[in-house]
């Protein structure tokens, strides 16, 4: 494990201030207290589903179907209870609800899962919990162990209280040992966007028989109960009917026999569906202790080799665990974030719906492919956007500029040159390729009236570059990309000695020397200038992977193969990296020289000389070594 320390540096910025903590070897971020956010993996998701969780190192946090907020708004909507029978201490795996410190607490994230591990009266508790891809689902796993000197018998109870403004029809089933709810028939028309929808099922099940099932809150905490000392554990027998419940929760409650040095494990899934066929199938999938614990390690899998398209080595460990794992996760979840933040979409969240996947469009190209499809699809003559297919919303030349920017990133990462030929319909237009759609937008993004400010030169230069590799022979955009390029070479402005990024980029260069140095904290103005608010709270993940990958370490993409350019950061004297293009893996070394060659930047591939900075695209499946020297 690397004891590295992350903590804000003092010209972070923060005005909420981030946990401490270290990233491990795999690049896991731990936390060994509660206090502040959790800088990196509090939103737990998976590519392609529309279920996400929020867990900060406290406990609170909730959960998303969709847009829709399926827990209470006060973030106390999910608990976990432990108690001993013997002495009646009651605590949590988290410092929440019960509020009592534990002997040793630790908080690790992982992209899609976190545990929780905890120290208390000799009983040592570790709760991990992960979002499932096949499922609308969470899904907890827990191990207890007793590592005091004889035996203990524990009460542990799962607690849940969906966000809803009316009762619920609830019901429990022995076999599946599961609770759902819906909203009974009678609340059609009810709804309000932003809700839950009358025909959303929701789940809670265990893979142990409960001792005791509970559906309304008030028998779970009691006449003169809380939260923080519910009489549900004080393990009599619940009042479980099935019915209409006044304030619907679903808990369950049960006895775990430890010996000495005793371990126990069980699991438990909570959800919400669209239909009662989905719920069901989501439950039977997590009957066992065993399919629970393989879903949190198929999880960790998948992220693994989401993002896995470059691995980096270098002198700043903390660059590369934002390389390697976090931005390309933090971009994607960043999307489903500001999803629950601003509501309805608006003009920017639309294009966000395809820069979330500009990260890990060589991992996910199925992914980066439909969003393109569906992206164009809905860009009318106007330039309207309808993400929901009603809502019609004015989309800024700037933000169409991201459907050619992805568009060439997904054709550089598959090979795939065909799609730019799929015929898409303009809604109530004339039928276009991907291709003409593309340029479509960059003309109307060169001919817009917005100012032609450095910033926004460089979203567009950047489009321009992307898309030139894709049509290197378009005399039209070669020299537009020429033009602007001199311009910002002629014309740079004076930036005032205090510029404002996103909070989130000042806590990552409080964390990483190699991104607070002069021309890196230049090259990154340069790219997330434009952005503000919390849009940029949200896009800056991927703003900023861009930044470190195209252009500190000049790695780029293209359908002919990559092109280096490093421009390392001056602290740095090497470093390497390993980067998979298509069915190819390169190995990239990368050095700096001390000679005065007239060359920028030399390259050898397998032992022979190239001319110029591109790498050969070998399509042989084999691994090619590369030694890079920046002059």
């Amino acid at each position: 494990m690397s004891k590295m320390i992350i903590r804000p540096g003092k010209d972070a910025g923060q005005q909420v201030i981030y946990a401490e903590g270290n990233f491990t070897t795999d690049d896991s971020y731990v936390i060994s207290h509660f206090s502040g956010e959790a800088p990196f993996g509090s939103l737990l998701c998976a590519v392609g589903s529309d279920y996400s969780v929020e867990i900060e190192p406290d406990g609170t946090g909730g959960s998303w179907l969709g847009k829709a907020p399926i827990l209470q708004y006060n973030r106390m909507g999910k608990a976990w209870y432990i108690k001993d029978r013997e002495t009646g201490e009651t605590w949590s795996p988290f410092y929440n609800p019960v509020c009592e410190n534990a002997d040793d607490y630790q908080v690790s994230f992982s992209p899609g899962v976190m545990s929780v591990r905890s120290l208390h009266s000799k009983i040592d508790c570790t709760l991990t919990i992960s979002v499932s891809a096949e499922h609308p689902c969470e899904v907890w796993h827990i191990r207890l162990e007793n590592k005091s000197a004889h035996e203990r018998t524990l009460m542990f109870a799962t607690y849940v209280e969906p966000q809803v403004d009316s009762p619920l029809e609830t019901g429990y089933l022995e076999h599946e040992r599961a609770v759902f709810m819906r909203k009974p028939l009678e609340s059609i028309g009810m709804d309000l966007p932003g809700r839950m929808a009358r025909d959303t099922v929701l789940f809670h099940s265990s893979t142990l028989a409960p001792s005791a099932v509970f559906l309304d809150k008030s028998d779970f905490i009691g006449d003169d109960g809380s939260l923080r000392s519910p009489k549900a554990l004080d393990g009599e027998e619940s009042n479980c009917e099935d019915g209409i419940a006044i304030k619907p929760i679903a808990g369950f409650t049960m006895e775990i026999d430890l010996p000495i040095e005793g371990e126990a494990e069980f699991g438990f899934c909570f959800g919400a569906a669209h239909t009662a066929e989905e719920a069901m199938l989501a439950v039977a999938a997590y009957t066992k202790t065993d399919s629970v614990a393989k879903e949190i390690e198929n999880t960790r899998e998948h992220w693994r080799k989401t993002c896995s398209s470059i691995h980096l080595d270098s002198q700043d460990r903390v660059f590369d665990a934002l390389v390697n794992t976090w931005l390309p996760y933090e971009a994607y979840a960043g999307w489903i974030r500001s999803q629950h933040e601003h509501g309805p979409a608006s003009p920017v969240s639309a294009a966000t719906v395809l820069r979330r996947l500009c990260a890990i469009s060589a991992t996910a190209p199925y992914a980066c492919r439909e969003a393109l499809i569906n992206f164009a699809g809905r860009v009318s003559v106007l330039g309207t956007y309808s993400p929901d297919g009603e809502t019609q919303l004015m989309l800024p030349p700037s933000e169409l500029l991201w459907l050619a920017i992805c568009t060439a990133k997904y054709v550089a990462e598959t090979g795939n040159v065909g799609v730019l030929s799929q015929t898409i319909p303009l809604n109530g237009g004339p039928v276009l390729s991907l291709r003409e759609h593309c340029e479509r937008a960059i003309r109307a993004c060169i001919n817009s009236p917005q100012p032609a400010d450095n910033n926004y030169d460089a979203n567009l230069e950047h489009a321009l570059m992307l898309w030139s590799y894709i049509e290197p022979d378009d005399p039209e955009f070669t020299e537009h990309l020429r033009l602007i390029r001199d311009r910002r070479t002629t014309s740079r402005p004076e930036y005032p000695e205090q510029r404002t990024l996103p909070r989130r980029v000042r806590y990552l260069q409080s964390v990483s020397h190699s991104l607070s140095n002069a021309k890196t904290t230049d090259l990154l103005h340069q790219h997330l200038d434009p952005l503000n608010g919390q849009a940029g709270e949200s896009d800056a993940a991927y703003h900023i992977y861009a930044a470190m990958v195209e252009e500190i370490l000049g790695i780029v993409a293209t359908n002919e193969g990559l092109i280096l350019h490093p421009s390392m950061p001056d602290s740095w004297a090497e470093c390497q990296a390993t980067r998979r293009f298509r069915e190819d893996t390169y190995i990239i070394h990368i050095k700096r020289s001390e000679s005065n060659s007239k060359r920028k930047v030399s390259v050898v591939v397998d032992g022979e000389p190239v001319l110029g900075e591109s790498l050969p695209y070998f399509g042989d499946g084999r691994e090619h070594m590369v030694d890079v020297t920046v002059h």
